[in-house]
């Protein structure tokens, strides 16, 4: 059993249809996903006026702005998180460790790097995933 199983996995992805095949692959590994949604404000209504926290979540780090509000709000709570992004925007200094599985990616690297981040319970010890077609390396922090 992996550790999405039965999580709740907030999605928010500002492209309806990577944000669907984000949910189908959270979905067919036995997780319960919230979302895709949308924005960063939706995403933070649903934090924070929905009962109970998302048990993880997967963030594209570019919306209608950057999503380092969500990120941040997520850290607060305890929330382990990805980014799933496609951006190479410089990253935050609190944000830096949070792993990353740059688009192009598989469902498998998604997922690998979504259960280290749950089995973590700290986003910052999440390992990034190289793109499709590019040499697997994983690596403990950005820099």
């Amino acid at each position: 059993m992996n550790s999405i199983s039965g999580k709740r996995i907030l999605i928010v992805e500002d492209n309806s249809l990577i944000g669907e095949m984000i949910a189908e692959t959270i979905s067919e590994a036995g997780g319960w996903p919230l979302g895709p949604v949308l924005s960063e404000q939706e995403a933070l209504d649903m934090i924070d006026y929905n009962p109970g926290n998302p048990d993880a979540a997967v963030l594209d780090m570019r919306l209608d702005d950057l999503s380092f509000d969500v990120a941040t709000r997520l850290q607060e709570l305890g929330v382990p998180f990805i980014f799933a992004s496609g951006s190479r925007e410089e990253i935050p200094l609190h944000l830096r460790g949070v792993g990353i599985c740059h688009k192009p990616y598989t469902a498998h690297a998604l997922l690998e790097a979504l259960d280290h981040a749950v089995r973590a319970k700290h986003p910052s010890n999440v390992p990034m995933t190289a793109p499709i077609g590019a040499t697997t390396e994983v690596v403990s922090s950005l820099r």
